[in-house]
Formats: structure tokens, sequence, C-alpha cells
């Protein structure tokens, strides 16, 4: 029987793939049928891609939250829903509809090399496919089907390809550019068809050889660039997030990624659960025969030359293997799931119609069909499962949609909750917002739950009822079915303010370290890092008298600063201690106007409670689990006050004042800040904040802007300590009683141009903190407005001093000095100004290096040119930095030499000053930095030479240099000058 006549069914051969294709589409619309409710998170997230598309609010290019997967399903799906109407039933015919096109690309791929039989039994595979194959091709769980679609079309695009290569030695361009295209949709919808793109690509090369580098490779580069056009250009726009996926290499061992993928996964693919360990056994043996027959069909072709199963082979061999390496070495090779290998079914499908149409050439056809008929055995009890999936899933969306009633009789709209919830979005048509801060990427939703004058909390999401605990609020909650949602959530009063630093007598830790320097001063770049491990850090607060305390706060600049439970316990004035809070769970939530918020960038873990007096006050961690350090950058205790007025009822004259004033910038809380911003429809800006931090282990707060038409607006309670930080930092500002705040701006008559100049202020949200890393610049900066404005400006030495003091690193400080006193006469200031400058840039023996990275070395002094065992000396060295060269990547090293090594002087580059550096640099680049040798006992009298190099802890290496200094040995120079040991 030839492959012309064989028809397993009886039916004309032409007959038979329409058959199989028209099965293909009724399981896919089963499936659809069968997914219309689910509620899996990506799942829901495509559905609400599909819902903006069909309703022209948006058309997003990648998958929400998640920049390596493209939206070409959701296209799909939002045609659909444009056709029939939203529903998840149609938001699953797009998925459907991309994974139909699998079925005649793998058909036409296997019958290319096989015949038809090959054809048949491949599309027989497919139509129903093993169970997560069948699960993805119905249910919008991002881009899976789109990744086996496309890959395959790559794939067998390709081998088509090679194949009219090797047989007429011709090949159209357009073929290229049709290869191209679809590459790039393939490469912007799903990276896991990268093995497919490598592959193909491999492919030509072999068979094309060298021709393959013609004007056929540009048509190839051209449809590649337009069809992940997307991808680029959303990328170029928004930072490049995509090529985050690289960090996934290299965290598992590929022998073990390997061992993985052959042994579990491909076994997974075919049998989910793995099954009995006899029906495990035969499917193991089925792969395995399959490989070994797929090799001796591929060694057997090859030697008759280039044939179509030849090439069709070599191909799927290179992708397996190019996809098996990739897949490996990924972090995905350790989750303990099949479908990131998914795209290996469709050439598996090709493999197994191939042995079929091999082997019914040998013997009958109903042995012939044997494998396949017991693979689709196996296929079957999916439709089962489908089945009761629709039944559970249609339970799950009526409990939903009963929620979503209740919800709608307590006037609820915003709700923050885990972020699986996110699919509910869908399921309730949007008429509410589920929404995690911390997970969900999808900003109108973060922004409708930031600008929300009332959220709810549900099934205690985040620890919420502790929050209320500790911080003394309250809200009402009810029940629907299995959930309990918290709303109408009211803040404690606001009758307290900050207890005056001078009432700590001290802060101590479990070292004995007293920490209260740290903890007080105001700065965000210093802080307290918990000297020992789990559940055993504390800081122990102890009062100067018996102090009335109703609060604290802790502010932490690391965003995992903070232990995951933590109590806390105070002494009372009789020397008794008690608990205060016992084993609370860490939350994110913060009061902020009459609601609360989701912590985000400007998270603060708070305590309030009933006034009580106390002696100390101890706070504790007892997680339970490990953390690497417990952060604290400030602490702040608060004191019983009068209640100013509720904070909305002072908006009204607040919005007056700012029109007043013509503020145009208003740094305050978060609620405020969404009610000014709206109130006066953008025209003051307000840092409203919809991006919680990721990635980055510190906080970044804004540093503020001083001008006469920015303010700040800050509680009366937490006045004392931003009235303080603005007079470090000598801004006259002018205060207002604005209901429960103050309002500090800077009235235009007191402004001087040099107060711009203040980048050492950073708003927290409530107030503000220093930074004193970018301090002394600002008052150079400051110095060099007044220089210009008046150079004999009485305040200018002050400045400057005090930037000198702050951060010596400052050569143009002296500059500005001399050119001051100069103005004013002052001859003799003048010209020890000079001379100061001129010590601090120019060295007393020259010595010029210039390394690779741009560094410079100028020269050096030395105290004395002789010295005495036992002795020290002071060595300064003088560099000059290029911008943005991190000077902790490179160590310095000296050594002090006669032959051999006689002792050395190796320390990082600019040591200590490293961080305040980055931050401010010096315009001239210029540093100098002075050293105390210490020169060993014994040494044998005698010149010393002084060898110095650079090692680049980056490159791990010795770095390159420029000079006309002699060298010791590679990469290592001989300094001028010298030393005698007497």
């Amino acid at each position: 029987m030839s492959a012309g006549t064989l028809s397993f069914s009886g039916r004309r051969p032409s007959a038979v793939p329409l058959l199989l294709l028209a099965g293909g589409v009724m399981v896919r619309l089963f499936g659809c049928w069968a997914f219309r409710h689910n509620l899996n998170l990506d799942a829901g997230v495509v559905a609400l891609m599909a819902r903006h598309i069909a309703e022209g609010s948006a058309f997003p290019v990648f998958f929400y939250g998640q920049a390596h997967m493209g939206s070409l399903e959701a296209v799909f799906s939002g045609f659909f829903c444009r056709l029939f109407g939203i529903s998840g039933f149609a938001v699953c015919l797009g998925t459907a509809f991309v994974s139909f096109w699998l079925l005649p690309i793998a058909y036409l791929w296997a019958r290319g090399a096989g015949g038809r039989a090959a054809g048949y039994a491949t599309l027989a595979f497919l139509v129903i496919g093993p169970g997560g194959f069948f699960h993805y091709n119905a249910s919008p769980r991002g881009a899976y089907a789109s990744a086996l679609t496309l890959g395959a079309f790559v794939l067998w695009y390709a081998t088509r390809m090679a194949i009219r290569w090797s047989v007429a030695r011709r090949q159209s361009g357009w073929d290229f550019l049709f290869l191209g295209l679809g590459s790039g949709l393939a490469w912007w919808n799903s990276q896991l068809t990268a093995a497919a793109i490598l592959a193909a690509g491999l492919l030509l090369l072999v068979c094309f050889r060298r021709a393959v580098f013609s004007r056929r490779l540009v048509a190839a580069a051209g449809g590649f660039l337009a069809g992940s056009a997307p991808f680029w250009i959303y990328n170029a726009v928004h930072g490049w997030p995509s090529l985050a996926f690289t960090g996934t290499f290299g965290r598992v061992r590929l022998s073990d990624g390997l061992t993985w993928f052959f042994r579990d996964r491909l076994l997974g693919l075919l049998l989910p659960g793995f099954g009995p360990a006899g029906l495990r056994s035969a499917v193991l043996f089925l792969i395995v025969a399959l490989a070994l027959f797929s090799l001796f069909i591929l060694v057997r072709a090859g030697r008759k030359g280039p044939t179509t199963v030849f090439i069709t082979l070599l191909g799927i061999l290179i992708f397996t293997a190019a996809f098996a390496l990739l897949y490996a070495s990924s972090h995905f090779a350790a989750l303990d799931t099949p479908r990131y290998a998914l795209p290996m079914v469709a050439p598996f499908a090709v493999l197994l119609g191939l042995a079929v149409g091999e082997l019914k050439r040998r013997v009958p056809v109903w042995l012939a069909s044997a494998p396949i008929v017991f693979l689709i055995f196996l296929q079957v009890p999916v439709l089962d499962w489908a089945r009761s999936f629709e039944r559970a899933a249609a339970q799950e969306q009526a409990s939903i949609e009963k929620l979503g009633e209740q919800l709608e009789a307590h006037g609820v709209a915003t709700i923050y909750a885990v972020n699986r919830t996110r699919s509910w979005n869908f399921a309730l048509r949007e008429r509410f917002v589920f929404v995690d801060l911390v997970h969900d990427f999808y900003r109108p939703h973060q922004e409708r739950a930031e600008a929300a004058t009332e959220v709810a909390v549900l099934d205690n999401y985040g620890a919420f009822e502790s929050f209320l605990r500790v911080t003394g609020g309250r809200a009402e909650r009810f029940r629907s079915g299995p959930h309990t949602v918290h709303h109408r959530a009211v803040p404690p009063a606001l009758n307290r303010r900050l207890l005056p630093e001078d009432a700590i007598l001290r802060i101590e830790d479990p070292a004995g370290e007293e920490i209260s320097a740290v903890l007080l001063d105001g700065r965000h770049d210093t802080e307290w890092l918990s000297p020992l491990g789990r559940g055993r850090g504390w800081i122990e607060v102890v009062f100067s008298d018996p102090a009335r305390i109703c609060g604290f706060r802790l502010i932490s600049s690391r965003l995992q600063g903070y232990p995951s439970r933590w109590s806390a316990d105070i002494r009372t004035p009789d020397g008794d201690w008690r608990p205060l809070f016992e084993d609370v769970p860490l939350n994110h939530y913060f009061w902020s106007g009459p609601r609360f918020f989701w912590g985000a960038p400007f998270f603060r873990l708070e305590a309030r409670m009933e006034p009580l007096t106390v002696t100390a006050l101890r706070i504790r961690d007892v997680s339970d689990r490990p953390i690497r350090y417990w952060s604290i950058t400030q602490l702040q205790i608060f004191t019983p006050a009068s209640s100013p007025p509720v904070e909305s009822e002072g908006l009204t004259e607040l919005l007056d004042l700012l029109r007043i004033r013509r503020i145009r910038r208003l740094y305050c809380d978060r609620w405020m800040a969404h009610r000014v911003y709206e109130a006066s429809e953008g025209a003051v800006a307000t840092p409203r904040i919809f991006d919680p931090p990721r990635g980055s282990p510190e906080l970044r707060p804004e540093a503020v802007r001083p001008d006469p038409a920015t303010a700040l607006l800050v509680l009366r309670g937490d006045a004392p300590a931003a009235r303080r930080r603005l007079r470090e930092r000598l801004l006259p500002a002018r205060e207002t009683v604005v209901g429960p705040w103050i309002l500090f701006d800077f009235p235009p008559d007191r402004w001087e141009e040099q107060f711009r100049h203040s980048p050492g202020l950073l708003w927290f949200g409530w107030g503000l903190l220093l930074e004193e890393a970018r301090w002394p610049r600002a008052l150079l900066d400051r110095a060099e407005v007044l220089l210009r404005e008046n150079p004999g400006d009485e305040r200018i030495p002050e400045l400057l001093q005090a930037s000198r003091s702050a951060r010596p690193g400052y050569p143009e400080a002296l500059d500005l000095l001399h050119r001051h006193y100069r103005y004013r006469g002052d001859t003799g200031a003048a010209e020890e100004a000079r001379r100061a400058f001129l010590e601090a840039t120019e060295p007393a023996i020259p010595a010029p290096i210039r390394f690779r990275s741009g560094l410079e070395l100028l020269g050096y002094n030395i105290e004395r040119e002789t010295v005495e065992p036992g002795q020290t000396l002071v060595m300064s060295y003088y560099w000059r930095l290029p911008p943005r060269l991190n000077p902790a990547d490179h160590l310095v090293f000296v050594q002090f030499r006669r032959g051999a090594i006689l002792f050395a002087d190796d320390h990082i580059l600019l040591e200590d000053c490293s961080e305040s550096w980055m931050e401010s640099p010096s315009r001239s680049g210029i540093f100098r930095l002075d050293r105390v040798i210490e020169v060993p006992e014994g040494i044998a009298p005698g010149p010393v030479d002084l060898v110095i190099g650079i090692y680049d802890r980056r490159a791990g290496r010795r770095a390159r240099a420029v000079t006309k200094l002699a060298r010791w040995r590679s990469r290592a120079f001989i300094l001028p000058g010298g030393l005698t040991v007497e």
C-alpha cells in the first residue's frame, strides 16, 4: 500500500486531514467552554488585556506585568470579544485560534518529510495533545499558544527552505523575509521560542553554507525587526525590562538541568502526574525507542545525501539540543512543571509521525499505528478533567459574583487583596478593583487604588487586623462565603506630638552599643544594623525621667529592613517590665489622612497606644525565620497632645492658601497628595506613589527642590523635626497653621538664588530627613552663587568652611576663598587660601600615570624623605577621577621595595570617601588622600623604592596604564623620589 493510497480511516485520503482538523477545532472549542471561567492569575490578566483592546481603552504590546511575553493572543482575544461580546469564552477563542494553526503547520511539516501517513499520525496526536498542551491551547495563560505555534512555524519554514535549496539550489528572498517576520513575531511573543529561532538559523547555515551570507540575510533581518518591532520599541521606551530574563541563566547546574529535562519534564509532558509505575515505564520506553529510531533514520538517510527526511530530522535534532541546553541552564529547569518544555510537543509529534510513516512500510497498519493509539488513549482523560474543571470554576464564579453584590451593597469599590485575585477584576467586569500593589503591574489599577477615598481589605491581606490593633484604628467587616471584607476603616486620633530628643537618655542594642546618635540624627544615610541573628535583635530606649508616651515610629531606608515579627515591652516607674505588643506580624500599612495606604517607598512601622508613663521601651525582633539584617534609620517616640482638627476639614483652606501663594509643588503625605492633585487638576505637583520599589534593596525618597513655588505640608505633631531639618539646611521657611498641619514655604521676599542648591533634604512622606553626601557640594554651590552676585558677602567664608569641614576633598572651596579675600583686599588671607589651594591640587613630586579607566595619578607628597624603623610618616596621593568612576572598584597597591617587598600601603581608592565622592564629586576631579604609614622595625638602612599600581576589582586584574615612569614589573610603576631608611 503506497503512501498515496494509505488511509487509516478507510475514507479518501484528502478527507482525513480535514476531519482531523475539524476534530482539532471541536476539541479547542470544548476547551474554550471548559476554561471560560478560568480564574487563574495569568488567564485573568490576559482577559483584562483582551477586554481593554476590545473597548479601545488600551493596546498593550506585552503581557500586563511581564515584559517578556508579547500580547498576540490578547489581540485575537480582543477581536473575538469585539465580535461576540466580552466574555471568558470569547477570550479563550483568541488562544484557541492561535493554537489551531499549529495543526496544519505540524501536518505539512511531517507530510513533507514522511508522506501522508506521517502527516496523519502527527495531526492525530495533536488533535487533543498531552494534558498541558491541551490546557494551554485553550486557556489564555500568556503566550504559550503563540510560542508553540510560532516556534513550530519557524522550524518548519526553515526546514522547507533548506529542503528546497538542497533539491533545486534556488531560494526566493521572500522566503527569508517571511521566515524573519515569523521569527520576529515569535521573539516578541515569548523568548521560549529562542531555541526554535536559533535552530532555524543553524539549519540554514548548515545547508546554505556561504550562500546564506547575501541579500537574503538582509531580508531575514528586516523581517525579524519588523515582526519584533513591538519588543524593541517598548523596551527602548521603558528601559529594557525584557532583558531581565537573561538573569534566569546560570542559576542551575547544567548537568542537573539536563537530567531533569530528559528524565522528568519530557515524561511529564506526555503523562501529567506521571501515573502508575507501569504506565510511566511504558511511556519512557516509547520516548527512548522513538529517539533511537529517529537517530537510525537520520544516519541511514544521511548516507544517501541531504534528503528531505535527513534535513527534517537534522532540524529537529538541532532544535532539541538547543532547547535542552537553554532550558537546562535556566532557573525554569528547577521548577517542577513541564509547561516550560511545551515547545518540544510539536517536534515530538513530527518525530512520532515520521516513525509511524516508516513503520507502516514494514509492518501492518494496525501495528504501525499502535504508538499513536496508545498516546491518544493517555490523552482522553484530560477531557474529563476539563469537565470537572469547568464545574468547579463555575461554582467559584458564582461565589465571586455573590461577593460583588455584597461589595456593591456596602459601597465598596477598591479592595487590597492577594495577587491571585487580579483575575476577579475581569470576572466582575471591572466594577471593582482588586489590587496587590506589590505584585500588580497594571498601572491604571494602581492609580485607582491610590486615588480612592476609601479602600477595603480582603481576608486580612497584609496582616491588616494586626495593623488595626497596633495603631488603634478600627474598621467594619462583613462575610461573603469564605471571605471576610474589612471596610469603612477609621484612623486613630491625631492627639500626639514628637517627644523631645532630650527626654531620651540613651538607646542601646544587644552588643551594649549606645546608638542614640545614629537613630536620632535625622539622617537618611546612617543606620543601625542588628548585630545578632534570627529573632534576637532588640533596641532599648531609656528615658531621662519617666516619660508619657503614646506611640513610636521606626523608619528603615531598606526595602526589607524590618523583622517579619516584632514585639515591644515597657518598663514602668516601679521598675517592672510588661508586654506592650506581643508577636506582631510585619505589615506594610500606614495611616494618611482619613484612610490607610499600602507602604511602597514611604513605609514606616508605627505603633500607637493609650498614653503610658514609662522609664524604658524595648522593641524586639521575634522573627521565626532568618532575616539578612534588621535596619533602623530613625526612631521617633510620640507623647500625648491636644487633638487638632481632622485632616479632611482643612482641605479647602489649604487649597485657597496654595492658590494665593502660587504654590506649584507641594510635598505632603499620600492622602493629601491625591486630594490636592485632583482639586488643582494637576496644577500642583505632589508626590503620588503608584509603583512600589522592586529589585532594589534600598529606598530612595524624593529630594526636595526648594523655591518660592514649593511648599511642605507636615502634621503639627511632626512639625518640630521638619523645622529643625530646614534650619540645619539654612533655609528661611515661613510657617502657617492650616487645619491639623503646618505649611512650610519660602516667601519671595526672603528668597535668594543660592537656596536652590540644597539637595541634602529628602521627603519621606510625613517629614524630612537629611542626606549628608550631597550637602557639602550644595554649600560650595551656594558660596559660588554669592561670590557671583556679591564677591564681598560675609557669608561666603562660613559656607566654604562648613563645606570643607563636611568634606575636606574640595579644592574648589579654597579657590573661592582666595577670590573672596582678594576682592575684599585681605591680601594675607587670600595668599594663605591660594597656598592651601595649590597644596591641595599640585603634588610636590609629580608622577603622572593615566590608567585605562581614565583615573589619573598626578603625583604625591611625602612628609620626609628619611625615616627610622618604627617611625610613622604621612604620604599624600593626588588623584584625578573621571565622572562616573566608582572608587570602591579600584584598589591602590603601594609597595616599599628593596628588591623584595619590605612593607606596603595597600588601600581602596579614596578609602572611606567613595560614597560621598560619587554623590558630590569635585568639578576638577582632583582629590588628595593622606595616608599614615608606619615603617616596621628591623628594616635595614638604605634606599627604598616606591612602587604603585591599581588593581581593578571588577576585572580581577591590575589595570593597564600610560606613563613615562619606569616600570617595576607589568602594570606596576616606580615613583620618582623615594625613601631612605636610616
